[in-house]
């Protein structure tokens, strides 16, 4: 969802529907709209392909896909942003398996990440009670589907959805998981018949998919354990296993994590974001 800007005469309606371009995908306005005095009047509208592919930077939006009489231009202000892929079988999954394995009752902490964890675009979360956030209230740190930060419309999903289903009583607080950086340094050895270009992309989704792994891990456990003093971990020596079984690499001659050479903990309402993988070879 989001919001575009139309600019033009005094007056012009703005029927909904009225749909403009960013490349090949298609926004529609989901409200009328009508040009003020001042020669631009703003609309909601949303990307009529399903998906992430709709979630387009500021500015993107840029023409009509048909003439409107009055209208000369179009804009987005701001990001479009909410749109979610389907939910996947493994995902369906693991939702429908957590909820055997962890006992939900009417409102404990299993029963909001569950709420939490069915709307879409909601890979994972973590809850605190009132012995953490204090009294009355409840806390729902949230990450996203690609174990990253959900966006602001995931969050108000979230909240209104448990808003709706909770039992009356302690006030939710709906929060992003918040981003540890996870930078990289590293100088390899490289094998005969490579060259550091060739390898820099399998060390970069190598460790990719491991950051992943312990963020996925990390949230899945939380629904049950209830010491919020528990930290996860990115291995110092667990990186330097996967740099070597790149394919080119033939030894690692140095490598650091976060400027140290010791594993690097997040704290529970974090999560690790692999930011910058600095790679650089002898022959």
């Amino acid at each position: 969802m989001g919001t575009l800007l139309f600019t033009g005469d005094a007056g012009t309606a703005i029927p909904v529907g009225t749909e403009a371009v960013s490349g090949a995908l298609v926004f529609e306005t989901t409200v009328a709209a009508r040009i003020s005095a001042n020669g631009s009047s703003e609309a909601p509208a949303k990307c009529q392909t399903a998906g992430t592919s709709g979630n387009v930077d500021a500015s993107t939006v840029t023409a009509l896909r048909s003439s409107v009489n009055g209208v000369r231009s179009v804009t987005n202000p701001a990001a479009f942003a909410g749109g979610t892929e389907a939910e996947s079988d493994d995902s369906f999954r693991g939702r429908v398996l957590e909820k055997i394995r962890r006992p939900i009752t009417s409102g404990n902490r299993n029963h909001y990440i569950y709420w939490a964890k069915q709307i879409s675009g909601v890979g994972g979360a973590k809850c605190l009670g009132a012995e953490v956030v204090g009294p009355g209230k409840t806390k729902l740190i949230v990450l996203s589907d690609q174990y990253g930060i959900p966006d602001n419309v995931i969050l108000s999903n979230v909240a209104d959805h448990i808003e709706n289903e909770r039992p009356v009583g302690p006030e939710v607080i709906v929060a992003a998981a918040a981003p540890l950086a996870v930078d990289i340094v590293l100088t390899v050895k490289v094998a005969g018949g490579y060259n550091v270009a060739d390898i820099r992309q399998g060390i970069q989704t190598a460790l990719q998919d491991y950051v992943t792994s312990v963020n996925r891990e990390d949230f899945d456990t939380a629904p049950a354990r209830r010491d919020e003093g528990r930290q996860s971990y990115i291995s110092y020596y667990r990186i330097g296993d996967l740099i070597f079984g790149v394919d080119g690499v033939a030894d690692i001659l140095s490598y650091t994590l976060n400027g140290g050479i010791t594993s690097l903990a997040s704290g529970y309402e974090e999560f690790f974001m692999l930011q910058e993988v600095t790679v650089s070879g002898d022959q």
